[in-house]
């Protein structure tokens, strides 16, 4: 068995921040809560950027950064100073598994990718001269990029989590790393937050709307571009309904402050910033909208989907292949007319009793998708990988000791003096 008695791991999770604000930061929250229940989990974070009391039971180790970035655009700083003090860190002592996410560091047994960067850019219709010439403008992107090469081909990298299928193609199609070491486990809703509410009126007043008749509207995230903001605000102007859109996340709002206003709809979009709360905005809302161009998931519709709420998504999210078009929610083929949000909007807005009866099917569907079943998962995958690591003699198997792509090079090599 690995270190400890019973089956009690020694588990370290490595992830910039640990807090409720952000999806990637959550679910490593909700992942320590579950895995602290029954092992040793230490936790090694930026000190500004975590909250301890979120999970009383794990050991907190403070990584230090030179400088932070500003949450929208990854820092080079923050990055390559935050990879190096972690890995020095978790090198010092000896865990069962260590599970990371990328981008963090390269040291990890178990290794999470919310996407691969370059067919991230290429979702989003970037070109590869574009791609390269963003490394240079843009040194976030660039140590970005190296962190997540040199994970992958950490020599005791043994499983690879994927968020979705597309990034698990995207992994072999990029890296060569072979289906069979990825594990899809895609984002996952805390069910105990975002649940349906009885008394509609308490929530909205809750959340600053006292309009009874006005038809609240929901965007939520920071990648205001990529995730379509502006589609929402210019598709609102045109909402023949009384709506207003709330939007939950940071980015730079004046831009779409001015956009609002060009459209005549500026007192009509209120900006709430980033909320460790935003399951009240759902349970306040009518419709969850996400316009967005390219989503390797998009947990929102299934937040909205948990609060009994009705989701407008677009074909270009993962977690649009698991909206029921016209039972759970409405989707958008990607790229779309913007009359066609118009028009969904519309058709929601008009239909209380469609928007009721998807919300209680949406409801059922999200509850495949709670942190507990998630978090299971993940907790079975890091105990046969410690189990696996124990068979190697505490470090790594023979097998995986040499790292994924290590592995994925080997293969190549000896086909090739086969052909030769």
């Amino acid at each position: 068995m690995p270190q400890g008695s019973r089956g009690r791991l020694r588990v370290a999770l490595v992830y910039r921040s640990f807090n409720l604000a952000g999806s990637l930061a959550r679910e490593t929250v909700e992942l320590a809560r579950h895995l602290s229940h029954r092992h040793e989990v230490h936790v090694f974070s930026i000190a500004s950027r975590t909250d301890s009391s979120l999970a009383p039971e794990c050991i907190f180790h403070a990584v230090p950064v030179w400088s932070l970035g500003d949450g929208q655009r990854f820092s080079a700083r923050e990055l390559a100073s935050f990879a190096r003090h972690a890995a020095e860190l978790v090198s010092r002592e000896r865990f069962d598994v260590v599970h990371t996410c990328a981008p963090s560091t390269w040291v990890g047994n178990v290794l999470h990718v919310p996407g691969v960067s370059r067919e991230e850019a290429r979702l989003q219709g970037i070109p590869a001269w574009r791609y390269a010439a963003q490394a240079l403008r843009h040194p976030g992107d660039a140590v970005r990029r190296r962190l997540e090469r040199k994970s992958l081909g950490y020599r005791d990298l043994q499983r690879v989590h994927a968020a979705a299928p597309s990034v698990r193609d995207a992994l072999e199609k990029h890296y060569g790393i072979s289906p069979a070491d990825i594990l899809i486990v895609p984002p996952a809703v805390n069910l105990d937050e975002f649940q349906p509410v009885v008394d509609k009126a308490a929530a909205r007043a809750a959340v600053g709307v006292d309009d009874p008749d006005v038809l609240v509207l929901l965007f939520c995230g920071s990648a205001f571009a990529r995730k379509g903001l502006d589609r929402a605000i210019v598709a609102l102007g045109e909402v023949r309904a009384n709506a207003l859109l709330l939007v939950v996340g940071g980015g730079p709002e004046e831009p779409y402050r001015r956009l609002a206003a060009t459209h005549g709809v500026r007192e009509h979009v209120r900006f709430v910033g980033v909320r460790e709360d935003a399951w009240r905005f759902y349970q306040a809302a009518d419709i969850v909208l996400l316009p967005t161009r390219a989503d390797v998931w998009g947990i929102t519709p299934f937040e909205g989907m948990a609060c009994g709420v009705p989701p407008i998504v677009t074909a270009a999210a993962g977690s649009a292949s698991a909206v029921v078009d016209g039972e759970t929610g409405i989707v958008l083929a990607e790229p779309f007319a913007n009359r066609a949000l118009v028009h969904a909007i519309e058709r929601l807005a008009s239909d209380p009793v469609l928007r009721s009866t998807m919300g209680e099917a949406g409801v059922d569907e999200a509850r495949n998708h709670s942190h507990v079943e998630r978090s299971r998962r993940i907790e079975e995958d890091l105990v046969s990988v410690a189990e696996e690591r124990l068979a190697g003699g505490g470090r790594a198997s023979s097998e995986t000791k040499h790292g994924l792509m290590r592995r994925r090079d080997r293969r190549q090599t000896h086909r090739k003096r086969s052909h030769g």
